[in-house]
């Protein structure tokens, strides 16, 4: 299979909802909540809490429209400067979510490292943020499954894997759309040096296991002259991974959350 020489993969930085649910978890209400809810998920007193937290906690915009945070922009400019500084040699093509967050990244990115201006743009819907659904109004599984009982019903039934959201995604769907992501990128970009500023939703496509990195980590795969297939290197656990074909993971969650 024909693969870019290089593909680089980077996260969004932090954004808005990474900060309320930090927020979140330091609130002694919600500590409560989650202490009962693991100890019951059915208990009749979760369901007015939830409702006190949902909107206590509410991030008042889109999961599109959700942008990154201070830091993040500082994250973004820390990690462009560095891969200038580092000799890093610019794509040629680079994919972008299209959602606010990652948009945002690759600004302050290009602020720092300005070859990147030269490389094409797509902006690629294939990459974005798994589609919570009815989720989203409440930015918390726990929240979402006290407050929608039946579709807790449902996601115990199907389990993490299989269930899908209302008006949403499940990891099939995201899987999907990343393999169709993937032949483009075979069928249209051999040989080309790709980045992608996408968000952790994405599997780690063409790994078999979920890509979870932090805010503006970055994985950089590159092609391997003996198998001709892609090799996954993560900046921050410095391994090496063969790559292979999307298969089902137990490991990724598909609990609402955004990123």
């Amino acid at each position: 299979m024909k693969w870019p020489s290089e593909l680089l993969l980077i996260r969004h930085a932090e954004s808005a909802y990474n900060i309320l649910k930090k927020r979140k978890e330091r609130d002694p209400d919600y500590q409560q909540f989650k202490e009962l809810f693991e100890a019951d998920p059915a208990n009749p007193e979760l369901r007015p809490l939830a409702a006190a937290l949902n909107k206590r906690f509410a991030l008042n915009c889109s999961d599109r429209e959700t942008p990154i945070t201070p830091t993040g922009e500082a994250q973004a400019r820390i990690t462009g400067r560095r891969m200038r500084q580092f000799g890093m040699v610019a794509p040629d093509v680079i994919f972008v979510s299209p959602y606010l967050r990652t948009m945002e990244t690759l600004r302050f990115l290009k602020e720092e490292w300005p070859e990147l201006e030269s490389a094409t743009l797509y902006p690629e819907e294939r990459i974005r943020e798994k589609d919570h659904g009815l989720a989203l109004l409440y930015n918390d599984w726990r929240i979402f499954q006290a407050m929608q009982p039946e579709q807790a019903e449902l996601s115990r039934l199907l389990g993490e894997y299989d269930y899908r959201f209302v008006n949403g995604e499940n990891i099939p769907d995201v899987r999907q759309r990343t393999r169709s992501w993937f032949s483009t990128l075979t069928r249209e970009f051999a040989g080309h040096r790709v980045m992608a500023i996408t968000s952790p939703s994405l599997p780690r496509a063409p790994t078999s296991s979920a890509w979870d990195p932090p805010n503006s980590c970055i994985s950089m795969s590159t092609k391997s002259p003996s198998t001709a297939a892609l090799r996954v290197t993560s900046a921050r656990r410095k391994k090496a991974v063969r790559a292979a074909s999307c298969s089902r993971s137990t490991t990724a969650s598909t609990m609402p959350s955004r990123t």
